[in-house]
């Protein structure tokens, strides 16, 4: 669908060789890991709850 609509697709940045860890799958968590991510960090996430609370998924979603 991206590709259809000629939307730009962000590039990655080369590999930093550096590794970062973000504690929390929230919402902030995840955005932080997709930008470091992008930028060529290696990124961990820790989450202490075995699944993905609400907070990180649509108010309609039903768990």
């Amino acid at each position: 669908m991206a590709i259809k609509k000629n939307w730009e697709i962000p590039k990655l940045e080369e590999d930093k060789n550096l590794k970062v860890a973000i504690v929390g799958a929230g919402p902030c968590g995840i955005t932080a890991a997709s930008y470091l991510a992008r930028r060529g960090f290696k990124v961990a996430i820790y989450e202490k709850h075995k699944e993905l609370r609400r907070t990180t998924m649509p108010w309609n979603t039903r768990i």
